[in-house]
């Protein structure tokens, strides 16, 4: 995958003395009227609106009518304000719109710290939507998951897409096999997964990889990402890497009769690196896991038809005296902490040996 080049800032309103800043960093501006903006988004890194102090009826515009297209373009969107009280009431417009903290607002005064955040902005930014023929399973994802694809497949002719089982923090996960439109090698690429969710979601997947799977699990044991792939919009975000062959679930490596090497290779080899160090650094034992039992118990969620049922089978308590018991138990008990597999179950496809999917909570 070649790299993206996307040096065009899109500037609407005022011009001001910008041009050195940006070209110093090699960022061409375009000056442009709002009307002219929806056909050079997908070769732009960043979207700048800048007004006269105190007016604010083009900031309006821009937000309601370009921030989303941009967003989820990758593109940066940069409100310019000349003053706090400027600041302030840009503030209370982005406020009220659903799309929040993902547009910037900086002051004019800062505006070579402006073109420095743009031309470091490679990972925010992404590559730019291409001509890519979606086929396959489109049923799990949204139309904005959709689109995201084809930013992160901008160099494909077309896409097959596969639903798989798992994303326990996702949309849902694909395999996709890809067509290169251009590559000295072949148009066949070996095929990706691909998670799709919404940002907070797939920022932290992309966190606990950072955190837990780089440099803990051995990289032919994971999936590796490509972060060149991995692309953001509004709402939106996918995480893109290498699919691993072979992968089979443990339900179905006991049934094969393959349940002991598998489950051996998971924690001897896979999670091997934790197991050698099982606690965090500077974390004496210490009381309170009760905290752990209440976020896993939810008593008050059983029906009453199936609490009923159980204790005409037998139960002699009800579910909710048996959780305040759990919790009562659970505060006398010492602990420490230490990562964990937050996704371990008899359906996680892995390959043999199996795989984990790392969870950042802790206990």
């Amino acid at each position: 995958m070649l790299p993206v080049e996307r040096r065009n800032v899109v500037w609407i309103g005022e011009a001001g003395p910008v041009v050195a800043a940006f070209l110093e960093r090699r960022l061409w501006v375009k000056h442009l009227k709002i009307e002219e903006v929806d056909g050079v988004l997908d070769s732009a890194r960043a979207l700048i609106v800048a007004q006269q102090r105190g007016e604010f009826e083009l900031l309006r515009r821009v937000f309601a009518e370009c921030s989303q297209s941009a967003l989820d373009r990758g593109v940066m969107v940069i409100a310019l304000l000349e003053s706090d009280v400027d600041f302030e009431e840009a503030r209370r417009m982005r406020g009220a719109l659903a799309l929040g903290n993902l547009i910037q607002l900086e002051f004019v005064a800062n505006l070579t710290d402006v073109a420095e955040t743009i031309a470091r902005a490679t990972h925010e930014v992404g590559p730019s939507c291409g001509t890519v023929a979606l086929t396959g399973d489109l049923s799990r994802l949204s139309s904005a998951s959709q689109f995201l694809l084809t930013r992160a497949f901008h160099d494909c002719e077309a896409i097959q897409i596969e639903a798989i089982d798992g994303g326990f923090m996702s949309e849902c996960a694909l395999r996709v096999h890809g067509w290169l439109r251009a590559s000295q090698v072949g148009p066949r690429p070996m095929p990706f997964f691909v998670k799709a969710g919404t940002l907070q979601e797939i920022a932290t997947e992309r966190q606990n990889y950072a955190l837990y799977a780089d440099h803990y699990i051995p990289f032919n044991l994971r999936p590796n990402l490509i972060p060149d792939r991995c692309v953001s919009g509004s709402g939106r975000a996918l995480l893109v890497g290498n699919f691993v062959e072979d992968a089979i679930s443990l339900r179905k490596a006991l049934q094969s009769g393959q349940g002991s090497s598998a489950i051996f290779s998971l924690f001897e080899n896979t999670l091997g690196g934790f197991r050698m160090q099982p606690f965090t650094p500077g974390n004496n034992p210490t009381k309170g896991l009760e905290g752990f039992v209440k976020d896993r118990c939810w008593a008050e969620n059983i029906r009453a038809d199936v609490a009923a049922l159980a204790t005409s089978l037998g139960l002699s308590r009800i579910p909710g005296a048996l959780q305040d018991e759990l919790v009562a138990v659970a505060s006398k008990i010492s602990y420490r902490r230490g990562p964990y597999h937050g996704d371990l179950h008899a359906g996680n496809p892995g390959p043999q040996p199996c795989r984990p999917r790392l969870s950042r909570r802790r206990k």
